[in-house]
């Protein structure tokens, strides 16, 4: 599992939790409507990998 992973380790609780202190702490004050993964690269790495580069434009 970990091998199509970019940070070659699964997820863990403690990944959940800092994003979630992250997200209600007063250091994040400006993000609005996002969805955020939480996968590692996952996404982004086999996007890429198979060509597809949509992601990467702007």
């Amino acid at each position: 599992m970990t091998e199509n992973t970019p940070v070659k380790r699964v997820g863990t609780a403690e990944d959940i939790v800092a994003m979630i202190e992250f997200i209600i702490s007063p250091a994040e004050s400006f993000l609005s409507g996002a969805d955020i993964l939480l996968d590692g690269g996952v996404v982004a790495f086999l996007n890429t990998a198979s060509g597809n580069t949509d992601i990467l434009k702007d």
